[in-house]
């Protein structure tokens, strides 16, 4: 019944009740209110993003990933919205292709989402993976076959250093691929 409620809370309170029961390990109740909640508005952003956590939780990773793209409609989202000419990867033929994956978040989440990139130089591709200055060093032991360089600026439109690249990519949005 209180689902059916007409509040302008109603988003916040079915948000925050879902994600309680999410805290006491009731991963599908939380989810079906996520559901619920994008049900109602599907351009909700915290559902969307709440709900990518809550299917990663329960081994959902290729829906999670989909719905986790919110997180940079998120004005509040911790990464630095970076602007470039060249396209974002979007699943294409990298066979051949020069790719830049870039770290966001901090460095846990860099180091959680570096775990994907030996899967794109399976690809027959050139990968550059800018990261945070303290983990260079790291990265490039790490992965040898790849270029591995600080993270560069913000605005990179128009930046000599980044004309040879055929896509970039967030490194939290290579696992939708």
């Amino acid at each position: 019944p209180w689902m059916e409620a007409e509040t302008p809370h109603w988003e916040y309170i079915a948000t925050s009740i879902g994600l309680c029961y999410s805290h006491i390990h009731q991963l599908d109740k939380a989810i079906e209110i996520h559901r619920a909640i994008l049900e109602r508005n599907p351009d909700s952003i915290a559902g969307r993003y709440n709900i990518a956590h809550l299917l990663f939780k329960r081994g959902d990773i290729e829906e999670g990933y989909q719905q986790y793209e919110a997180r940079w409609d998120w004005r509040e989202f911790a990464s630095r919205r970076r602007m470039f000419d060249i396209p974002k990867w979007g699943g294409e033929e990298l066979k051949g292709k020069n790719i830049l994956v870039w770290k966001e978040q901090g460095i846990g989440d860099e180091v959680r989402y570096a775990s994907l990139l030996p899967e794109l130089d399976e690809l027959g591709c050139s990968v550059t993976f800018e990261c945070a200055l303290k983990l260079t060093e790291f990265w490039e032991k790490a992965f040898p076959s790849m270029t591995i360089r600080r993270e560069g600026p913000l605005d990179c439109r128009g930046d000599e250093n980044y004309s040879h690249f055929d896509y970039q990519i967030p490194a939290g949005s290579l696992g939708k691929f």
